[in-house]
């Protein structure tokens, strides 16, 4: 059941439902990003909480705390914030890269249905909520998430921008614009208001799914002009010297509790948990490159628990 969000803490909606998602999902890493999406609404729901007067704000927030401080040792600890952020980046470019391939795809085949659109336009305003969240990396230090800033806030903005476009065109009964905007000039669209969902749940009930789903953010007026920038693609910079490598996102074939403990043993390891074992060992050297040697040492114990 969704956590109810108190209007007074409505900004961190949307961090809140994506966690509540990912905690659907049986990846391994899909765990990792739903602890940072709590971490991020809680980083933002802190300062609200000042001049909140309802008191389920508070309560609210103590619960999305607990529930970090059940998933710190599993997740928040197992992982360094430079294998954290790699994961999480390379999560939310998947959804961009996938709903970028969905739109050109109903485009092409020149479908203007409503609920496609809106799909898609959910798809990419929740990697906007996911490129939202790389910004805990950023003020944590992690030095790629620094480097990578403007490459991610241009992702950000794209995604939200897109967004905005799709469901305007598609409430209005218009054709759904181009996918790639190429001779508009100027505008991003309203980037505050796409941040602002709508509650996914009524009162008392359970959220919706299906067909038949609520809007779950506001719709802005649509956007004009071309996007901020066309969505590039991330050329990861290396790590200094004296970290390792990043985490490899794990495949999605892996049952969740490989990396976390608690998969239980296989009779024979299929060739995903293999190619899992394989790169959890160079990560394993990467740290040793490092001198990070107890966090090699927890790679390779990773990386034979693989293999059962």
């Amino acid at each position: 059941m969704a956590l109810p969000i108190p209007p007074e803490l409505k900004r961190i909606t949307p961090f809140v439902r994506r966690a509540e998602e990912l905690d659907n999902d049986s990846q391994p890493k899909s765990r990792l990003i739903a602890y940072y999406c709590r971490q991020y609404a809680v980083e933002l729901a802190l300062p609200l909480l000042k001049t909140a007067k309802d008191p389920a704000s508070k309560s609210t927030l103590l619960a999305i705390m607990s529930s970090l401080e059940t998933e710190k040792a599993a997740v928040g600890d197992a992982f360094t914030k430079v294998e954290a952020y790699s994961v999480t980046r390379d999560f939310s470019n998947g959804v961009l890269r996938q709903a970028d391939r969905s739109y050109a795809t109903i485009y092409a085949a020149n479908v203007r249905d409503y609920g496609k659109g809106k799909g898609i336009a959910r798809s990419y305003y929740a990697a906007g909520v996911f490129f939202d969240v790389l910004g805990l990396f950023e003020t944590s230090g992690v030095e790629e998430a620094v480097l990578e800033k403007e490459l991610i806030e241009q992702r950000r903005k794209y995604c939200k921008w897109r967004a905005a476009l799709i469901l305007n065109a598609a409430k209005k009964g218009e054709d759904l614009p181009v996918p790639v905007a190429e001779e508009e000039e100027g505008g991003e669209g309203d980037d505050d208001a796409m941040e602002e969902e709508k509650e996914e749940e009524t009162k008392g009930g359970e959220t919706k799914s299906g067909g038949d789903e609520k809007d779950d953010f506001d719709i802005p007026e649509a956007p004009t002009g071309r996007p901020p920038e066309s969505a590039p693609v991330f050329e990861p910079t290396p790590p200094p010297a004296s970290a390792p490598a990043p985490a490899p996102a794990p495949s999605p074939g892996k049952q969740r509790g490989s990396w976390f403990g608690g998969g239980g043993k296989a009779s024979a390891p299929s060739k995903a948990a293999v190619a899992d074992a394989i790169e959890l060992a160079k990560f394993a050297v990467a740290a040793l490159e490092g001198k990070e040697i107890d966090l090699a040492r927890k790679r390779l114990k990773d990386a034979l628990a693989c293999l059962g």
